[in-house]
């Protein structure tokens, strides 16, 4: 009977690859927190926003949606013929693991256009604001990619 004698280094080895994989799990969540955290402060930052601006912000941001939900639409065709899924067969006839990769490929595909979009649609409009030297550079960046506008555009402040 053989016995299996390890080393003081192969248990450390078992133990750093423990302590590796724990603590990419624990970044990989403080990445999600720190993006959801993102999200809550844009969401609260518009929301916040006085009556004009709110308008404002509401038709840029229509206008981004309406076009990258438009480009969106035209590139679902073209990812279901990439999947080899024809619109006149019925979707249960397919394999389920196409079916995923293609709602998962197509919802991917609508957040990218409406996030580019919307912050392109950002950027021309707060951008003859900044021409016009109403709003600094830095206020242009955050309203068109982060979504956090100017401390006095906010109500109470």
């Amino acid at each position: 009977m053989r016995v299996f004698k390890a080393g003081i280094s192969d248990i450390n080895k078992v133990n750093y690859m423990k302590y590796s994989i724990l603590a990419m799990r624990s970044i990989q969540r403080l990445h999600i927190f720190r993006s959801t955290d993102i999200l809550v402060r844009g969401i609260q930052s518009q929301l916040n926003l006085k009556p004009h601006f709110y308008s404002e912000s509401a038709k840029v941001g229509a206008l981004g949606c309406i076009l990258g939900g438009s480009l969106a639409f035209y590139l679902f065709s073209l990812i279901s013929s990439f999947f080899g899924v024809a619109s006149d067969v019925p979707i249960r006839e397919y394999e389920q693991t196409v079916i995923i990769g293609l709602f998962s490929s197509c919802l991917l595909t609508l957040l990218v256009c409406l996030y580019f979009f919307c912050a392109i649609s950002a950027l021309v409009y707060y951008g003859t604001k900044y021409k016009k030297g109403y709003i600094s550079k830095e206020e242009l960046i955050n309203i068109a990619f982060k979504s956090l506008y100017p401390q006095r555009w906010q109500n109470g402040l």
